[in-house]
């Protein structure tokens, strides 16, 4: 089974997604609201591609809570 591309870039802490030290949730609800390049200006030690990772498992955490991720 392939590895998810946000795999490498998040990780746990206390419990919380966390991507270079910010929640994972908050940067994909930022983005959406917001759009990338506001973000990263915002965190500075951020790239885009951080930014990806946590959309990408964000939706992937929604997808398995309303159980369309199960087959």
């Amino acid at each position: 089974m392939k590895r998810p591309r946000w795999w490498d870039l998040i990780y746990f802490e206390h419990g919380e997604p966390k991507v270079k030290g910010v929640k994972a949730f908050l940067l994909a609800e930022m983005v959406e609201e917001l759009g990338f390049e506001e973000v990263l200006r915002r965190y500075p030690q951020l790239t885009r591609e951080d930014l990806e990772a946590a959309l990408e498992y964000v939706r992937e955490c929604d997808a398995w809570e309303s159980g369309s991720a199960r087959a």
